[in-house]
């Protein structure tokens, strides 16, 4: 799954940022030169789900934001790797039984890493943070994107919690945390990892986004909870996925 540790058009971000979804939507049209009256939200997440399905695989990597576009937490942090995810590296670093076919039966299609860390870590202090990552994934459809939050993210974190993974790292323990402000499906998991280097958790926001599925994940020291830092980063991610889709650069 590759979870952590489990391891044109002008831009739409020339008007006023930050703005709510339905906003960007009326941003675009009106740069566009498009006729714009107020929709309902149910109108305005149709009109992104279609967006969506003309996004390719090409597209992933420009969906994703670089460190300074992120959070104040990670504007210091440097890019410590990215690269496409094919459903090949999904399987040899997923949960126990994941296999390239299952995942493509699920619906993905292809996707695209990018993780940031701290170039020094001075001081190992519990609750510091010392990673965040994000992963654009393209799917077939909006419902494989669904199933895939509530049986692939969900299912496998809190179904293995207490379980050795295939790496030889401990899932210590996986719950469900409530998230919201999402356009569409989220969830988000809090998990608790026994590392090489110790205990570290990790706080992970999935939301569905048409034909797209983001993931947003935070890595602290100790077992501790950075929710609120790993909800803006995926808000962001969610706003930025918008853009591109709707022609953005």
């Amino acid at each position: 799954m590759l979870y952590p540790l489990s391891y044109g058009r002008t831009s739409l971000f020339d008007c006023t940022m930050p703005v709510a979804l339905s906003a960007l939507l009326r941003c675009w049209k009106i740069q566009l030169g498009a006729p714009f009256t107020m929709t309902s939200p149910n109108q305005h997440t149709s009109a992104f789900r279609r967006a969506t399905d003309a996004v390719s695989a090409a597209d992933l990597e420009h969906m994703l934001l670089l460190p300074s576009d992120m959070p104040p937490e990670f504007t210091d942090f440097v890019v410590a790797r990215e690269g496409v995810l094919d459903n090949e590296t999904m399987a040899n670093n997923g949960f126990p039984g994941q296999t390239e076919d299952r995942i493509e039966e699920a619906g993905r299609v292809s996707g695209f890493l990018r993780e940031v860390s701290r170039e020094d870590v001075e001081q190992e202090e519990t609750g510091l943070i010392v990673s965040a990552g994000m992963v654009a994934h393209l799917f077939r459809d909006s419902a494989s994107v669904e199933r895939w939050i509530d049986e692939s993210f969900l299912g496998q974190f809190l179904g293995n919690a207490g379980s050795v993974l295939d790496s030889g790292n401990e899932l210590m323990h996986a719950e469900e945390v409530p998230v919201a402000g999402f356009h569409g499906r989220a969830a988000a998991v809090f998990a608790v990892h026994d590392v090489p280097v110790g205990v570290v958790g990790s706080t992970i926001v999935d939301f569905a986004l048409g034909r797209l599925l983001g993931v947003a994940f935070v890595v602290a020291l100790g077992s501790s909870e950075h929710l609120t830092a790993t909800r803006e980063l995926a808000l962001r991610m969610e706003r930025r996925f918008v853009s591109v889709a709707l022609g953005g650069e």
